[in-house]
């Protein structure tokens, strides 16, 4: 018989499944379908540097890989269910934060195969450009330029309570948890400083894109790996409660429940406020056209 949070773990796993690897993908395919309806290689040849077909099995594997994983996610639920024996993996006998975790991870995969994908395809987009001529931009980017101070300002906040609060948790004594949790946080905000910094300061990834659309590229992305890093602070602070009170029956509901918020926070972000209406496609149209 199943237990309460059993109960309340299924339906938010669930929700998983269907928003990581059916809805979020399902949106980025419509995005796909979009522009090479709207923006097709004959008029639109510098998007895309290779062959038409490469694009379209490359939304096929894309969206199959999704599909087999949202699958893959409802058989687990199966052994959640009938098979798995939840007392091998957690003392508590509950279900264990390692099965979201583990899922969330391979959900995933394609949306970093597919961001490795669009890297080649910048680096096949500029050294494809023939074009002689180039050009800079004179005013300096500063991080304020693309986002609000305050938002800045809580990341940071939030980045330094959740370290605190760890610590003061347990009246600042060091221990190998501390130092595990607090390492995590760290590394994972310094990765998140290199992003920022390489969005701000490095070369402009696509050759052909206009000032205005890579300045509202830059916000957005700087905009979300804020929004994330205040997202891993409130998990952050939900762990060190953990440590401390008996809530772990809590812990795969809370993982699966961030993977979703991380999940909406970044990739489903972009999706939401980068409208392909907005971006200027007429810097793709062949020059001699």
């Amino acid at each position: 018989m199943l237990n309460w949070i059993e109960y309340l773990f299924y339906p938010i796993f669930i929700a998983q499944i269907v928003l990581v690897s059916v809805y979020l993908p399902g949106k980025m395919s419509q995005h796909m379908t979009y522009m090479l309806k709207n923006y097709p290689p004959e008029q639109y040849p510098r998007l895309y540097p290779q062959e038409t077909d490469k694009y379209i099995i490359g939304q096929w594997k894309y969206s199959m890989a999704n599909y087999i994983i949202a699958a893959i996610g409802f058989v687990l639920i199966g052994l959640l269910l009938f098979v798995v024996d939840h007392s091998t993996f957690a003392d508590d006998g509950y279900i264990s934060e390692a099965w979201p975790a583990f899922y969330g991870l391979l959900q995933f995969l394609p949306l970093i195969v597919l961001e490795l994908s669009a890297s080649g395809q910048m680096k096949l987009m500029r050294e494809s450009n023939t074009s002689t001529k180039r050009s800079a931009e004179l005013m300096p980017r500063r991080l304020f330029d693309y986002v609000a101070p305050a938002l800045f300002v809580t990341a940071v906040v939030a980045a330094l309570g959740a370290a605190a609060f760890e610590m003061a948790l347990h009246d600042f004594v060091w221990s190998s948890d501390r130092l595990k949790r607090l390492s995590i946080l760290i590394l994972t905000n310094s990765f998140f400083v290199v992003i920022g910094y390489g969005l701000l300061k490095g070369r402009k990834p696509d050759p052909y894109q206009s000032t205005t659309d890579r300045t509202r590229v830059v916000s957005l992305n700087l905009r979300s790996l804020m929004f994330t890093s205040i997202a891993i602070s409130a998990f952050a602070i939900q762990q060190s409660l953990d440590g401390v009170y008996n809530i772990d029956y809590l812990d795969a509901v809370v993982m699966s429940v961030y993977l979703q918020v991380v999940s909406m926070l970044s990739f489903g972000y972009l999706l939401h406020q980068q409208r392909l209406a907005d971006i200027d496609f007429e810097v793709y149209r062949d020059a001699k056209a």
